[in-house]
């Protein structure tokens, strides 16, 4: 009787196995660079040069994230990479964990123990400063400021979404 339960508990893991095998990767489907929505967690491999423009492709229906290129961001490069950080989006206007107005392509919330408060990062062509923290992002995931909710829902309206993040560089001033 063992024998048989074990019989068929190979069997369902087996099956198991090969319907995973069998859905398609969205990374596949060439979503783009600078993050790779995945059913199943995969992560972005690219690394980014540091004066490179990242070319931002977002599937139909998501809000672009990074996609801006502020008088802020023209004053930094990128540095290292952080790492692949899961993104979300978030709309609740007013003052931030660090004192300041929240404020679109600008304001993220990250988990302090990761991206302390008033770091900054490059996701995409945008540089963003950590300057919130939430109860809810825990490790390498980041709360981006949106002013609309439909902006902040859409963010990952087809699926996770994921993206690489490097600490930035003041450019030399001549």
């Amino acid at each position: 009787m063992a024998l048989k339960k074990a019989g068929l508990w190979i069997v369902a893991a087996l099956a198991c196995f090969i319907c995973l095998m069998s859905v398609p990767s969205f990374a596949e489907e060439g979503f783009g660079p600078g993050y790779v929505m995945t059913a199943n967690t995969q992560t972005a491999t690219n690394t980014i040069a540091a004066d490179q423009i990242v070319e931002v492709v977002t599937p139909e229906g998501d809000t672009p994230i990074g996609n801006v290129i502020t008088e802020e961001t023209k004053n930094y490069q990128r540095g290292d990479l952080v790492g692949n950080f899961k993104i979300v989006g978030y709309y609740l206007t007013g003052k931030t964990y660090s004192g300041t107005q929240t404020t679109a392509n600008r304001t993220i919330a990250a988990d302090p123990t990761v991206l302390p408060i008033g770091t900054k990062v490059f996701i995409n062509n945008t540089v963003y400063t950590v300057e919130d923290k939430g109860s809810a992002i825990k490790g390498n995931m980041i709360d981006i400021y949106f002013p609309t909710i439909e902006e902040a829902r859409n963010v990952t309206y087809a699926g996770a979404r994921y993206n690489d993040v490097y600490f930035t560089v003041p450019k030399a001033t001549a």
